[in-house]
């Protein structure tokens, strides 16, 4: 019985690793990368995005009062969540967190408020600009990465010196309609926390009491319709995959194909991407190729690679019968982070 169970065991993995170069050659002789059109692929469950302030706070456009050699702002905080929670919005009182923000520049209890949202679900950690604060006329970037969990940005910074003045967008949504935006750009203007009476850049703290809601600046120099900087949010490349089977099940004699084969990039960047291919027999995973490891997979800014039909092997009497899938994988090659992943599951008969 033991000589037997081995037999059957070692004919087990030789079908498997004939699978394999079955695979491997049909992949081989058939893969051809080729630029193509769009096509209609499920978005990626993730999206990178830069995140730019450009600031245009000077005495040119906001002459009145204008605090000249020290106008700053505080470093900026940016957080991704699901409209479950709402950090700020104007009409509404200012939190904690939003009020030291506002009035200090600093992070927390903003940090706070934004992990307990992550412990809920609702959001994913806060990012704070490691660069710190930047100047009235001065840029600063910062990479976030949004999850169809958790679509909306919210982002803010104070004005520095003033009372409780900041600038910011609160629940802008990155996925809609059923997908990614390739970019945005907001308009910055000024908004009070309504947490200090103060009415210039450098007024003596005076608390607000009791706290007003959260207001739209329309007076002074600050209110003259002219932006105080914007928001520029970029999709970086984060490149898709997208397969499909010629059918849901195969038999002996018949050729497991793919009809679909597609690589795109939505993103406004040429990227990198490591590119794995594999079938799975059951528990086992049968790596069919992997590419791009270091770097040398570069995909250009909203270019797809249609790679057409595949053939990747005929059916063969023995091979085991059950529920197979393939897939493809796209990583980062650097950090090891998850881009995208199609898997198709199909039942093969090894038997008839």
């Amino acid at each position: 019985m033991h000589g037997t169970k081995s037999g059957k065991s070692r004919a087990a993995l030789g079908r498997i690793e004939r699978l394999r170069s079955l695979a491997m050659g049909a992949m081989a002789l058939g893969l051809v990368l080729a630029v193509g059109g769009m096509a209609a692929a499920q978005p990626a469950p993730t999206a990178r995005y830069r995140v730019t302030f450009e600031s245009d706070w000077t005495a040119a456009n906001h002459p009145i009062d204008y605090p000249t050699g020290i106008a700053h702002f505080s470093p900026l905080l940016v957080v991704t969540h699901d409209s479950d929670v709402e950090f700020w919005a104007p009409g509404q009182l200012a939190s904690p967190g939003i009020e030291n923000m506002a009035e200090n520049g600093a992070s927390s209890p903003f940090d706070s408020e934004v992990a307990a949202a992550v412990l809920a679900g609702d959001a994913d950690p806060l990012l704070v600009d490691p660069r710190g604060g930047i100047g009235g006329d001065d840029d600063t970037s910062v990479v976030i990465t949004a999850s169809q969990a958790h679509p909306l940005l919210t982002a803010v910074a104070m004005l520095a010196p003033s009372p409780d003045w900041f600038v910011g967008v609160h629940g802008e949504a990155l996925f809609t309609a059923g997908d990614w935006l390739p970019g945005a750009e907001f308009s910055l203007f000024t908004y009070d926390a309504g947490t200090d009476d103060g009415a210039t850049f450098t007024a003596d703290d005076i608390e607000s009491v009791p706290h007003v809601p959260i207001s739209l600046e329309t007076s002074g120099s600050l209110g003259n319709g002219i932006p105080i900087g914007r928001f520029l949010v970029t999709r970086l490349a984060a490149p898709e995959c997208d397969i499909n089977v010629t059918q849901t099940s195969y038999g002996v004699g018949e050729t497991i194909a793919l009809d679909r084969f597609q690589i795109q990039n939505p993103g406004g960047e040429a990227g990198a991407a490591e590119f794995k291919f594999w079938i799975a027999v059951g528990d086992t995973e049968i790596g069919v190729f992997n590419m791009g490891h270091d770097n040398s997979f570069v995909i250009d800014a909203l270019d797809v690679l249609d790679l057409g039909a595949q053939a990747l092997a005929t059916v063969e009497a023995g091979f085991p019968s059950g529920t197979w899938q393939v897939g493809c994988r796209l990583l980062n090659p650097t950090t090891g982070e998850l881009y995208d992943a199609d898997i198709v599951s199909f039942e093969v008969d090894g038997e008839n």
